[in-house]
């Protein structure tokens, strides 16, 4: 089995922690959700201290996927600084939900694949908002941003709760999937 995740061999060794467990992964998702209340609090400083200008390329946009996509260039390469970190990390924080829902599919227990999937579903939600609050500037979409955060954090919440309780007697293989 190829080794995964940030800790070295030899840290997971120390930490008593295999890659495939189900405790090495409620770690990771602690991590992530540490992630996601840096990103909420960039959020918060963006909305109460920097604003983002009413005019820049996808503002106004009536095409969503198109303005969405030139809204989010836009931030990141010329938009203020945190504004960047702040889409950016949107971005990677939307790529890592995809994978720990999968992850939890394979390798994780039936609530705990649920759990992370419906935690994916609320960052892309969150995602979207962030998207329509680039393009229109409208305060509902902040709003939305911040409600689903806390939907994301409770759905990652449960699953580190879950994983964390549930045996390890099915870590050393994936779970078998229903073939026709």
């Amino acid at each position: 089995m190829p080794e995964t995740g940030a800790l070295p061999k030899d840290k997971r060794a120390l930490l008593g922690l295999k890659s495939a467990s189900r405790q090495y992964w409620a770690l990771n998702n602690l991590a992530f959700m540490a992630t996601l209340l840096i990103q909420f609090g960039l959020g918060m400083w963006i909305n109460l201290f920097v604003g983002v200008p009413a005019h820049h390329p996808g503002a106004g946009s009536a095409n969503f996927f198109s303005g969405a996509f030139h809204s989010l260039v836009w931030s990141i390469g010329q938009g203020p600084i945190v504004l960047a970190i702040h889409s950016a990390l949107g971005l990677g924080v939307a790529v890592h939900s995809i994978h720990n829902t999968f992850w939890n599919i394979k390798w994780g227990t039936r609530g705990s694949a649920w759990a992370a999937g419906l935690g994916a579903v609320f960052v892309w939600a969150a995602g979207v908002s962030g998207a329509v609050f680039l393009i229109h500037n409208k305060d509902l979409s902040s709003f939305l941003m911040a409600l689903f955060f806390g939907a994301a954090m409770l759905s990652y919440a449960t699953l580190v709760f879950l994983l964390m309780h549930a045996p390890e007697t099915e870590t050393a293989a994936p779970r078998a999937t229903a073939t026709t």
